[in-house]
């Protein structure tokens, strides 16, 4: 009988030990629940404002390989670096939150950079621009699919798959 008395007053206290910690867990993943959401549309807002600059960027080189020259105009050369500084400024910290959003980023500052000839000032303006529209082409590409493998990326660079 004894036993009994003192095992239904474990079992008491179990059950008051787990009520007493139910309210701090459950606040607890609502609150990771809110962060990871807000997370999650930050880097979706990034990945629209990306394609928005990689949009303009496009729009730029189509426009510069129209020319007879090939030649990007001095105001096309200023919103490229501007461009590349928008991209630059969001970097820090991002390859943490998202690594292949942080990649997304450094490939299109690096198609800026090449685009404004600094990383090989040795190619023609034929080369430069069509390259450069390569890569944005196939960007734009993988953006817009609904292949699973492209949609499972985006998902994974947005963190909706955590």
């Amino acid at each position: 009988m004894n036993t009994l008395i003192i095992a239904v007053v474990i079992i008491g206290l179990v059950i008051a030990y787990l009520v007493a910690k139910a309210p701090g867990r459950t606040v607890r993943l609502l609150e990771e629940s809110r962060a990871k959401t807000e997370r999650t549309e930050e880097l979706t807002a990034l990945l629209a404002n990306l394609s928005d600059l990689v949009e303009h960027t496009r729009a730029i080189l189509e426009e510069a390989a129209q020319r007879p020259d090939l030649a990007l105009l001095p105001e096309e050369r200023g919103l490229l670096r501007e461009y590349q500084l928008s991209c630059e400024s969001v970097l820090p910290g991002l390859e943490q939150a998202s690594p292949i959003l942080d990649r997304y980023v450094k490939n299109h500052v690096a198609v800026i950079r090449y685009a404004l000839g600094e990383s090989d000032p040795e190619a023609s303006p034929s080369d430069i621009l069509n390259n450069s529209l390569k890569s944005i082409y196939r960007f734009q590409a993988a953006q817009r699919s609904d292949h699973p493998i492209a949609v499972m990326e985006r998902r994974l660079a947005t963190g909706q798959n955590e």
